[in-house]
């Protein structure tokens, strides 16, 4: 299908130029013309018929880019985009007169870019250039007296896009890429460089205003490159970075006030068990007698009250605790 939809465009430019020569093939005045850029073109058709008027076909497929109301035109500070056929038409469709333009001159920049590939920076140009453009590209700092190098540029033909009064066009031109690594010109971290681009006409420069630094490490364009290609992802992870480092210290700050509590719940464990083995020393210390049975306590001593004085929680402390047992351990002793 993309096949036979390729043939059919391809036979209607064809046939479309083949309109064109057609309706001059009758013609005696066929001629072309030599101009370089800059310069002019006059061009006229005698007719008889009231009604004259001149076309314009250009591009690799021959459009239709212009048309002229009068008979006698003028083409001024010609250009590339000038380049085609001109054609003088009657008011039948006749074709009076037939001329093909060529256009020769320096090469003339329509697109230029750079970016850096690892340790190398990378222009791109497309041109239009007739003759074609050498492929030896000069490349320099744009203060005077700078060091120059000169690369090889790649360079292919091609079909480039352009624009003639409201019409767009492709046209023959050329793809260039230059490729040179900064550091081996130059030691300043921002710079503006020139590249010269050249034929047998003339050379055109096409300065840059360089906004990475050359002096990066080995892997700093490659690192800035990619910083720049992937910052929303990069964005991204560090918000959920700093998401996780959050989360992390809320967990670290609960066990720690965890730890705390413990050390002080431990600590109070620790001073209650002391206070306990202290006392427990304090009645080792000063053991009472060891009664007798209690049913032996209840025959012999039915009435004996050792009042305030026995009681171990008395205000009076360890010395009234101590002499009330003295005194119990003699009554004792006396009703045995």
């Amino acid at each position: 299908m993309e096949m036979n939809t390729g043939l059919f465009v391809f036979l209607v430019i064809v046939l479309k130029n083949f309109k064109v020569n057609a309706e001059c093939s009758q013609t005696t005045d066929t001629t072309t013309e030599e101009k370089q850029i800059g310069d002019c073109l006059s061009l006229a058709c005698e007719s008889k018929n009231d009604f004259v008027y001149w076309e314009h076909y250009g591009g690799w497929n021959q459009t239709l880019l212009r048309t002229f109301s009068t008979p006698n035109i003028t083409l001024s500070n010609i250009s590339y985009l000038d380049t085609g056929k001109y054609i003088c038409v009657a008011k039948e469709s006749v074709c009076l007169r037939s001329v093909s333009l060529n256009v020769q001159g320096k090469p003339t920049v329509l697109k230029a870019k750079y970016h850096i590939d690892k340790m190398n920076t990378i222009f791109s140009f497309d041109i239009l250039s007739f003759p074609a453009p050498n492929k030896n590209v000069t490349i320099k700092e744009c203060e005077m007296g700078k060091k120059e190098t000169v690369v090889r540029a790649d360079t292919v033909l091609t079909f480039l896009k352009v624009s003639l009064n409201n019409s767009d066009y492709q046209i023959n031109g050329y793809l260039m890429k230059a490729s040179l690594n900064l550091k081996t010109m130059t030691k300043n971290n921002y710079l503006c460089i020139e590249v010269y681009l050249s034929n047998k006409n003339g050379n055109v420069s096409i300065p840059f205003q360089m906004k990475a630094n050359v002096n990066n490490s080995e892997n700093g364009g490659t690192i800035l490159h990619f910083l720049r290609e992937n910052i929303f992802e990069i964005t991204l992870g560090g918000i959920a970075l700093l998401i996780v480092l959050i989360l992390m210290s809320v967990v670290v700050l609960c066990r720690r006030i965890k730890k705390v509590e413990q050390e002080r719940v431990c600590e109070s464990t620790k001073q209650d068990t002391h206070l306990g083995t202290l006392s427990s020393r304090t009645y080792k210390s000063f053991p009472l007698r060891n009664p007798e049975p209690e049913a032996c306590q209840e025959d012999t001593l039915p009435e004996q009250d050792l009042g305030d004085d026995t009681s171990v929680s008395d205000s009076s402390g360890l010395y009234s605790f101590v002499q009330s047992e003295s005194e119990s351990e003699e009554k004792y002793n006396d009703v045995a």
